[in-house]
């Protein structure tokens, strides 16, 4: 929970910097990095896909804060 938290201040933090620089709220590039990442771990398809479902989450999370607060 703490993590999530944590999260969520440095979502606002970004949202208010991209805002500033004109930046686009959505990273395809940077969420793909990540999910690769995930894809290369030693790890069984059916965990990744659980931890990948998770992180899709929380980038869609982590956009709509930023769409609506910024």
């Amino acid at each position: 929970m703490k993590l999530l938290v944590k999260r969520y201040s440095n979502v606002e933090l970004i949202g208010r910097i991209k805002k500033n620089a004109h930046l686009q709220v959505l990273n395809r590039d940077r969420e793909q990095d990540i999910l690769q990442k995930i894809e290369e771990l030693r790890i069984g398809v059916r965990h990744k896909r659980f931890i990948k479902k998770i992180y899709e989450r929380i980038f869609s999370a982590s956009y709509d804060v930023e769409k609506t607060e910024y």
